[in-house]
């Protein structure tokens, strides 16, 4: 039962769609929890930190739960 559509994302990549859970842990901090994963791996969550904002973008890192390796990205409003 879908409670909030905002709690879920769903993802298309390379023909095959995705679908994970969305938990809030503060303004700007989430994770992405992975509702049917395929593998063990495809099992592991993803937390996101928001950097620092502009007016029309974002920079944030991210790294997949149990990992030390973290990412770093941009998102650009269009």
């Amino acid at each position: 039962m879908i409670k909030n559509a905002e709690e879920f994302q769903i993802e298309t990549y390379e023909g095959v769609i995705d679908s994970s859970r969305v938990e809030w842990i503060n303004d700007c901090e989430w994770r992405i929890i992975p509702i049917n994963p395929k593998t063990n791996a495809d099992s592991r969550a993803y937390l996101f930190r928001i950097l620092n904002t502009t007016e029309d973008s974002y920079t944030f890192e991210f790294k997949q739960s149990g990992r030390e390796q973290t990412y770093q990205g941009t998102a650009v409003k269009k």
